[in-house]
């Protein structure tokens, strides 16, 4: 009997140790360099998360388009050029009036205007009747 409890003590002595060696030495492998391949295929629809309504002081005809739909652009950055060619025209017939007008004030202050010579003239004629 003495031999039996003996004999459980050892076999209840063995079932822990190595019960307990499993728990604290987990099996082992071993790492090696490799690569890791992973593609994530989805449709749907992206959404922008900044929207910018453009707004401009006039309109027009564009004569050149500097950016495209999905460029990165900076603030401040030209992305549309207008053309100008009726405002140039525009420019070009108001510098001629000017010029036309600069010519009538000269001759204002020389004198030699007809309007002012016949102003000048009937004054004169109506003075001379008053008389």
């Amino acid at each position: 009997m003495f031999l039996l409890g003996i004999l459980i003590i050892i076999v209840v002595v063995f079932f822990l140790i190595s019960n307990s060696n499993n728990k604290n030495n987990p099996d082992l492998v071993m790492a090696k360099k490799a690569t890791i391949n992973q593609e994530v295929s989805i449709t749907g629809k992206i959404k922008s998360i900044k929207k910018v309504d453009l707004g401009f002081e006039r309109s027009g005809t564009l004569s050149e388009v500097k950016a495209k739909i999905g460029d990165k652009i900076n603030a401040n950055s030209i992305i549309l050029k207008l053309d100008i060619s009726e405002l140039m025209a525009k420019l070009k017939s108001a510098e001629a009036a000017l010029e036309v007008e600069r010519a009538k004030f000269d001759g204002l202050k020389l004198g030699t205007r007809p309007a002012l010579e016949n102003f000048t003239n009937r004054k004169i004629l109506l003075a001379g009747k008053l008389w």
